[in-house]
């Protein structure tokens, strides 16, 4: 890497300036070599590919990790591991009375066959998409097991009341500071008193300045005042000369009480928008849009994932309903699934066509899940 390098004035210095000779690039460097983390075993890419997309990004920029390959990896692992039993579920299911009964050792293997065929069909629509659109994902057990505890922890440490805590963030969504002008004292001179029911954490006492009402000033105390509920965060700002400004004030508005309030409350909900990508591609495109603004979310790379998975889930879970209906140990129940899953295999179809058309179709499914979205996106 290469820094261009402007001359300075010496009378404007306001630091300590630092010798940039080849004895300290030296040291740099090997500063920077002990800074990189040796990479783990091969072995261990199957295991980091199971994790979440964001986790599998920061082991890239921490280790050097291929999320692409890792997502490879693990698919092909599940594959390999998920194939023979799923074969043996599906002649298990298909002929009982036959294979079933020749190979009593393999009966587990038909109680558990909706976990085998989920596990299939997602590590191949995992894999064909990783390769094809160059998205990395990881598997929906892990995804949850690491997401759901991630989120619910996130979710109370940043909107649940408690007496050292402030107030809930959803409760000041229409709230404005309170700003007073403090006349001049022997001892100080006028400054600006700022009253917040939330803090400022890029308000920093000999960091940049604020720009208010086009004066400028610098934040020389900060206090809380009460707790709980109750909580105010009281800013002290002396006035200052734009001339000497050397970094680019903060503008302020004391109308931003409200827009910091929902900042913290989008932040604690977009724990909820990894975990559950997958589900929120059946989703109608309108509320989709909407997690596409409020969070980090894309709905195109959701719904390919969701739609190659609904779409081998469903194929399977057909094959294994026809067999079964028209063997010997047929169920009602049997029409009812295949039917199901007939409509679920032509919907995914549908939507798919309509996606490579630039179209977001929504499914049937997505009525399970837009109340939770619903949820996620009140009052923002």
């Amino acid at each position: 890497m290469s820094y261009h390098l402007a001359a300075w004035d010496d009378q404007q210095l306001l630091r300590q300036p630092q010798v940039l000779d080849d004895a300290r690039l030296a040291i740099l460097a090997a500063e920077y070599a002990s800074s990189i983390r040796p990479a783990p075993p091969l072995l261990m890419l199957p295991l980091f590919g199971m994790l979440p997309r964001a986790d599998q990004e920061l082991l890239e920029s921490d280790r050097g990790i291929s999320p692409l390959l890792g997502t490879a990896a693990s698919a092909v692992l599940i594959l390999m591991l998920t194939i023979p039993l799923c074969a043996a579920a599906f002649l298990t299911l298909s002929d009982p009375h036959g294979f079933g009964v020749d190979h009593p050792e393999l009966a587990w293997t038909r109680t558990t066959a909706l976990v085998w065929f989920y596990f299939f069909a997602e590590s191949l629509a995992r894999l064909l998409i990783s390769l094809a659109w160059e998205l990395a994902s990881g598997t929906l057990p892990v995804v949850l097991a690491i997401g759901i505890p991630r989120a619910v922890r996130q979710h109370r440490t940043t909107t649940s009341p408690r007496a050292d805590r402030g107030p809930r963030p959803q409760d000041l969504f229409e709230d404005v500071d309170r700003v007073r002008r403090l006349p001049a004292t022997e001892r100080d001179p006028a400054r600006l008193e700022v009253l917040s029911r939330l803090p400022k954490p890029d308000w920093t006492v000999g960091a940049r300045p604020i720009r208010f009402e086009g004066s400028c000033y610098d934040l020389c105390q900060h206090d809380q005042l009460g707790n709980g509920s109750s909580t105010h965060h009281r800013f002290l700002l002396q006035p200052v000369s734009s001339e000497v400004l050397t970094r680019d004030p903060i503008e302020y508005e004391p109308s931003e009480a409200g827009r910091r309030a929902r900042d913290l409350v989008r932040a604690a909900r977009s724990a909820w928008i990894a975990p559950l990508g997958v589900l929120w591609g059946y989703l109608p495109e309108a509320t989709q849009r909407r997690l596409e603004t409020h969070f980090d979310y894309d709905p195109e790379s959701s719904l390919r994932l969701n739609i190659a998975v609904t779409l081998g889930f469903a194929g399977l879970t057909t094959l294994i309903a026809l067999f079964h209906w028209m063997g010997p140990s047929s169920t009602l129940f049997d029409p009812v699934i295949l039917a199901a899953s007939l409509y679920i295999v032509w919907e995914s179809a549908r939507r798919r066509r309509r996606l490579s058309a630039g179209h977001i179709a929504p499914s049937v499914l997505g009525r399970v899940v837009e109340p939770f979205a619903r949820r996620l996106l009140r009052d923002l």
